[in-house]
């Protein structure tokens, strides 16, 4: 463990990693940046084709390759399935086995910890992405991660059976009687409720989710039937996003947010493996999908930021309503640090939960 982590900082920091052993990463073309886009655009063009992935698009797919199509003819795109989860993996057998090319995509979709175990072995291709016009604040890891989009979990309720008076303003709110007995929706992943034990403490938080539990809480697999279960009013109280919440009050839902904080922050991104077919392509698909242009066909499929208070309509919400959130930077730690402590804290909060998803 202690190797691992080295190689990861030392990637941070921007060193060599001669020293990590492992299998030694595919050496593939290096995208073209001579000419800028232009130039990126000849030399994608030679490739002839580009291969995505990412889930939370899979049901826009279609318009978003479209798009890029017709932005830039002769590259033919196609969208690879795959769930963002398993791609890692893939990559690692592909890059690391037989001819070390990979085949089943050339850029992908996630979040730290699913990027991570490519960056720990060295297969996450580095680009001139400041050359090709992408916003210096969206360029992470040493220009090995793209981020894309940022989402804030907020608490729900439903307005035909909470009152005013009731929607809980402090967490210890959660715990009064009347919320006993099924009215509180929470998922699987604890989402929403890991993040006390960054600001409750350990001892707390195990002691403040040991009393929640004796709630008797509703326990689902995700968010999304959580939500549902709040608007249809199975259930008071539980939670979401906050675009989500906008969404379903445009959807005439009975639904309000609780101003309880901080909740969580959840960044995700896009990432070039080496080795890929179409380096070329996907670099250009990349620079391409974070521009204002494929930024406005990611937002047709449902995707936002959150942050800052000027980037969107969730973002000046959050920002109105003083909604607070916890992320790497308000906790003060490096962003791997930060996510490895949260999935430990997601871990621990499952097992104090007992959460079994009926």
């Amino acid at each position: 463990m202690k190797r691992a982590t080295s190689c990861i900082l030392a990637l941070a920091s921007g060193l060599a990693l001669a020293a990590c052993g492992g299998t030694s990463p595919p050496t593939a073309a290096s995208p073209s940046v001579a000419g800028g886009v232009q130039g990126l655009y000849e030399a994608a063009k030679k490739e002839g084709a580009v291969t995505w992935q990412a889930g939370v698009l899979d049901q826009a797919a279609e318009p978003i390759g479209k798009a890029f199509m017709a932005r830039y003819p002769g590259i033919q795109v196609t969208f690879n399935p795959i769930n963002e989860p398993q791609v890692p993996a893939q990559v690692i057998t592909e890059a690391t086995s037989g001819a070390k090319v990979v085949k089943s995509l050339d850029l992908a979709h996630g979040g730290p910890t699913q990027f991570k175990p490519l960056l720990e072995r060295d297969l996450l291709a580095a680009g001139s992405w400041a050359e090709l016009g992408v916003e210096a604040s969206r360029i992470k890891v040493d220009g090995k991660w793209i981020a894309n989009e940022d989402s804030v979990n907020v608490w729900v309720y439903n307005t035909t059976l909470v009152q005013p008076t009731d929607v809980p303003k402090q967490w210890d709110d959660l715990l009064k009687p009347r919320w006993k007995g099924k009215k509180i929706v929470t998922n699987a992943s604890a989402a929403g409720l890991s993040q006390l034990f960054f600001t409750m403490g350990e001892d707390k938080a195990r002691d403040f989710l040991t009393a929640l539990k004796a709630q008797d809480l509703v326990v689902v697999k995700s968010k999304g039937p959580s939500r549902e279960m709040v608007a249809n009013g199975q259930a008071h109280l539980g939670i979401s996003t906050v675009k989500d919440v906008i969404e379903m009050k445009k959807k005439g839902a009975p639904v309000e947010m609780a101003s309880l904080g901080p909740m969580e922050r959840d960044l995700r991104g896009w990432y070039l493996p080496k080795g890929v077919q179409h380096p070329n392509a996907a670099t250009l698909f990349m620079s391409w999908i974070v521009s204002p242009e494929g930024w406005a066909q990611q937002q047709k499929a449902g995707l936002d930021v959150a942050t800052p208070c000027s980037a969107s309509e969730v973002a000046k919400l959050i920002c109105e309503r003083d909604l607070k959130y916890l992320d790497f930077e308000t906790a003060g730690l490096e962003m791997f640090a930060y996510y490895n402590k949260l999935a430990g804290y997601e871990s621990l909060a499952q097992q104090v939960l007992e959460l079994k998803p009926q």
